[in-house]
């Protein structure tokens, strides 16, 4: 929790925000939720939803490119294969669908979209899916954060 209220107070600002939020929406474990609600705190919500939205709709575009050109094995090893499986199981069962509920989750979110990649889903569908997973899901983050504001100061 340091590091974000460090980011979010150095002179990185905004520009170390969005850094950390592609990099949540990448293959790296970072947690973003903490980073999304104090920064929901500070920053106007529309302009804080659109830089939310672009960077973590870049890191997952990011993974889901390293699954379509077969670096899942590469990927692989680092993440723990129980959630990889789990992944593919939920993909097995819900399909593509399973993009728009679970995309956004720390535990499952990454490995089905970089498992969205290898099986070659269709961009358009994926980008849609995951768009839609994310709008639902940063609104509901940046008013929490901004009722958190109200709630401080």
């Amino acid at each position: 929790m340091e590091w974000i209220i460090n980011i979010l107070g150095s002179n990185w600002g905004i520009i170390g925000y969005f850094i950390s939020i592609f990099l949540s929406y990448s293959i790296i474990p970072l947690p973003s939720d903490p980073a999304i609600l104090l920064a929901g705190a500070i920053y106007n919500p529309i302009f804080l939803f659109v830089i939310t939205f672009i960077s973590a709709t870049l890191g997952s575009l990011t993974s889901y490119y390293l699954g379509l050109k077969g670096l899942r094995l590469f990927v692989k090893k680092k993440m723990k294969p129980k959630k990889e499986l789990r992944a593919e199981q939920i993909f097995e069962k819900w399909g593509s669908l399973s993009l728009i509920f679970l995309s956004w989750t720390p535990i499952f979110g990454d490995p089905l979209i970089l498992l969205a990649g290898t099986l070659k889903m269709n961009f358009w569908k994926f980008l849609l899916y995951t768009s839609i997973s994310k709008v639902v899901y940063f609104i509901v983050l940046i008013w929490f954060g901004v009722t958190l504001e109200s709630l401080i100061f």
